[in-house]
């Protein structure tokens, strides 16, 4: 499926998992969030963060939907990187 869907020829943006451990969530962040602008959005991304802040202060938050989703929505302000993709779709170890 992976290989039909690569070779569509359709832009494909990929945000690496560990991409994530670049973006850390921590208490400075959710504060800052916090005492950024009032607007509804960042009010809401602020609560669904602070819903989860056992785990950001115990550094077990992943960042991995939240990253991908500020990407889609603010591609102008990221870098990227062209890569080529090769699909295995077979067992290369036999």
């Amino acid at each position: 499926a992976a290989k039909k869907v690569f070779s569509f020829g359709i832009p494909i943006i990929l945000v690496p998992l560990d991409l994530t451990n670049q973006a850390p969530i921590d208490l400075t962040f959710l504060q800052r969030l916090k005492n950024h602008d009032k607007t509804a959005i960042s009010h809401f991304v602020y609560q669904v963060l602070n819903n989860s802040k056992y785990y950001i202060e115990n550094q077990q938050y992943d960042f991995w939907d939240p990253l991908t989703a500020f990407i889609a929505l603010h591609l102008n302000e990221c870098q990227l990187e062209q890569e080529k993709i090769n699909v295995i779709t077979h067992d290369q170890n036999r």
